[in-house]
């Protein structure tokens, strides 16, 4: 489902009081829906189930007649390609060339690349011995000496995954330039449990991962053994009281996690040395009236109007 945000002066595209209204509901999946990503600025979206497919989602051209009756998404494209479930979706921001491409993450224990344009797989990846549950895009300038060849790097990212790692994926142009090279170039391989969730902390340049161990742990990539191709764990917390199930960075030194113990908790980070430590600085003790908290998303709070930013972080809990 889509929504639209409502207050006192009309629609507004979020507010901390605004109300929510149903703008549109899209059928299409005959299953579970796992994962949604936004692309072009909410002008399109793309959703992944359990049917073991994604769908491309497109609102009409904001000129036509149908936008401006207020129509709902189109289905633009249906694509096939995994052989179980669809757990997650992204879409990958700063592309060169501008080129709109989606990653997935599925229970058949791979990841794969998908061309908006085309609707059709252009890469795909296997390093994971079991179901692969979330991703995450990590900027190519953390990545150092792993990006051999800068010219032909297109973007990286994280793969989480029930086998008690995650993954970290360099997306490359290919000499055929139809489909694209897809490698696994670092395992994070430190949790007693499985890996839920990953984020980027691009100002303090790390990765987190959080965990069926309870524990939220950072990674330096550059830092890494090139021989073990295994990125350096630079900091670690116990998060929670049970498994830690969500992680989203909210500014340039705190973070959110999530759990199933029913709390969302704030933390502070700090690097010095080389090493990170997190501070505690907020428990949202009951966010769901003690239930599961599944997923985080993180956002600008609006101020006076739609278009005034209080630079605040807020987050969706799910």
């Amino acid at each position: 489902r889509v929504w639209k945000v409502r207050d006192g002066e009309g629609e507004r595209e979020m507010g901390p009081t605004g109300k929510y209204e149903l703008r549109a509901e899209l059928r299409l999946h005959s299953a579970d829906v796992r994962g949604v990503a936004v692309l072009r600025a909410g002008a399109a979206i793309a959703s992944a189930s359990r049917d073991h497919s994604l769908a491309l989602w497109a609102a009409p051209d904001s000129d036509a007649p149908a936008a401006r009756a207020g129509a709902a998404f189109d289905l633009a494209a249906a694509m096939q390609g995994h052989q179980n479930f669809v757990n997650a979706v992204i879409a990958l921001t700063g592309v060169r060339g501008e080129r709109e491409l989606l990653v997935s993450a599925s229970a058949d224990k791979t990841v794969a690349v998908w061309d908006v344009a085309t609707a059709s797989r252009v890469a795909m990846g296997g390093a994971h011995s079991a179901s692969v549950c979330s991703l995450a895009q990590v900027s190519l300038e953390r990545l150092g000496s792993l990006v051999s060849n800068p010219s032909s790097a297109l973007a990286a990212f994280l793969s989480c995954s029930w086998d008690h790692t995650a993954r970290l994926w360099l997306l490359s142009t290919s000499e055929s330039n139809q489909e694209l090279d897809l490698c696994c170039v670092q395992a994070i391989d430190a949790h007693e449990g499985p890996v839920w969730d990953a984020c980027e902390v691009e100002a303090l340049d790390v990765s987190l991962t959080c965990g069926g161990d309870r524990r939220l742990a950072a990674w330096s990539h550059r830092n890494s053994s090139s021989h073990l191709k295994s990125s350096a764990c630079i900091g670690s917390v116990v998060a929670h009281d049970d498994v830690a199930r969500a992680v989203c960075s909210l500014s340039r030194s705190r973070v959110a996690s999530a759990s199933n113990d029913g709390s969302v908790r704030i933390w502070a980070l700090t690097r010095s040395a080389g090493a990170i430590t997190f501070q505690c600085c907020r428990v949202l003790a009951a966010a769901h009236s003690g239930h599961f908290v599944y997923s985080l998303a993180a956002a600008l709070v609006p101020a006076a109007g739609p278009s005034s930013f209080s630079g605040e972080p807020a987050f969706l809990l799910c």
